[in-house]
Parts: C-alpha cells; structure tokens; sequence
C-alpha cells in the first residue's frame, strides 16, 4: 500500500511538472490566485472529482492549475498564515485524492502518454499500437523511482529531519586491485 501511494504522489509530482495552460494565477496578469479563488477551485475539483461521472481525462490538467494557484497564493502570504492555510485545504482534499487514487493515476497516465505521440512523431494509429509497449516503461520507471527514493513517510507533518533523512547506504568493501 505505501508503494502504490508513493507511485500516486510521484506521478502527481510528474504531472505538475508538466506544462500547459496558464493556471488562474497567470491569467489574472501574473498577480497570483487569491486566497478565496484556490479555496473555491479546490471546492471545485472536490465535487468534481467525487462525481462518479465526471471526465477524468481532465484531471491532469485541473490538477496542475489547481495547486500552480495553490502555490501561488501561498507564497505570497505570511508564513504564519499560509502554514494553516495549506493544511486546512489538503485535509479536504487528500481524503478525495486518495479515493480516487486508481482513477487518478491512470488520467495521470495517459496524459504522460499522449504528450509523447506528438514528439515521437506518430499518427493515432501507430501510437495506439506502440501505447501498450510505452505504458510498460512508464510503469517500469515509475517503480524504479519509488525504489530509488523509497516509500513516503506519512507520519508528522515532513518537517521532522528523521522523517526526511535518506536511507542509510549499504558499507562497500574497498576493492583492492589484483596483484
């Protein structure tokens, strides 16, 4: 269970690193989202997202912009006011996020996927023969990821070092050269 979450955040991770369309706070000339306008896009997303009809090819997407403006506001924002402020959102929508994880990661999926047809030069046709073969490797690396950076830790708030510390490495004998 901790890997599955793992490969959820991380590919939520890829997804906000994806670009697209400028977010709210772009279009409103660069000033940022304001604080009210990110709580009624996460309010938004929330209802969306626990509508059992609603697209979720759109999800990428939505998500990136929502936390672009999520970012954004924050960062404007006193510390001692953007701390609670964060949380108060996330504690509404991770509940949402991780039941509708499965949905979720495969939008995020095939949104990755489908940014490739374009650069690899394929038509529709040809990408769909190749989407099986390139889902492998996305699957392939995003489990190498979780192997390589570990499993989250979700206890605490991430601000503990011990929480945040990378993994021991395993002692390597020195190699002594051959006489």
């Amino acid at each position: 269970m901790k890997i599955t979450k793992s490969l959820f955040f991380a590919s939520l991770g890829l997804l906000l690193s994806l670009a697209g369309r400028p977010a709210l706070a772009q279009d409103n000339g660069g000033g940022g989202a304001s604080a009210g306008q990110v709580r009624q896009e996460v309010r938004s997303l929330i209802n969306d997202l626990n509508d059992p009809n609603y697209d979720y090819s759109k999800v990428p997407e939505r998500m990136r912009e929502v936390f672009q403006d999520f970012g954004a506001a924050t960062s404007s924002m006193d510390p001692d006011t953007a701390r609670p402020f964060r949380q108060d959102l996330m504690q509404q929508l991770r509940p949402v996020l991780e039941a509708n994880q499965q949905k979720i990661q495969e939008a995020m999926q095939m949104a990755f996927l489908k940014g490739l047809q374009q650069p690899m030069g394929c038509s529709d046709d040809e990408f769909e023969a190749i989407r099986p073969y390139l889902q492998k490797v996305v699957e392939a690396y995003q489990a190498a990821q979780v192997f390589r950076f570990g499993p989250r830790n979700n206890r605490g708030n991430g601000n503990n070092p011990q929480n945040n510390a990378p993994a021991p490495r395993p002692h390597r004998r020195k190699q002594h050269p051959l006489p």
